[in-house]
């Protein structure tokens, strides 16, 4: 085996072993069935402390749409609704915001969001401050 360092075959038989083990979770486990259902995230409203947290609730649905209601600290509310998909580790949610102050009514937005444990990790985009801001939905107790 000319060219091939020990090294090399221990590396490729520790990555098999790897691959194979029961219980050795992959970043691209996420699954339909586990992401269906209901979620909620509280948010830190981008007015910043003195006004709160912002509040969402999301329903993915398994026919592959979603609702998203969000309710702002500052008194607006808005929701969106759209189809989801699952892209490698990602669950990716395209939908069309209903609601809100003009220029966000009728916007088209996207949400990537990835799982952590037992939730759902994101960023999104805030409009009224040019700010992305990090949340996390639990799973719903409702």
């Amino acid at each position: 085996m000319r060219g091939v360092r020990p090294a090399h075959v221990l590396f490729l038989i520790l990555t098999g072993a790897f691959a194979i083990l029961p219980g050795f979770s992959h970043a691209a486990d996420v699954d339909a069935a586990w992401v269906a259902g209901k979620w909620e995230a509280t948010i830190p409203s981008p007015g910043g402390a003195t006004y709160g947290n912002d509040k969402s609730q999301l329903t993915i649905k398994p026919d592959g749409t979603f609702e998203e209601d969000y309710h702002s600290a500052r008194g607006g509310r808005l929701s969106m609704t759209g189809k989801w998909k699952i892209s490698g580790d990602s669950v990716v949610l395209e939908g069309v915001v209903q609601g809100g102050p003009p220029g966000v009514h009728a916007t088209k937005r996207t949400i990537t969001l990835k799982k952590a444990g037992d939730a759902l990790e994101g960023t999104r985009f805030n409009h009224s401050n040019n700010q992305t801001l990090a949340f996390s939905y639990a799973r719903s107790r409702q």
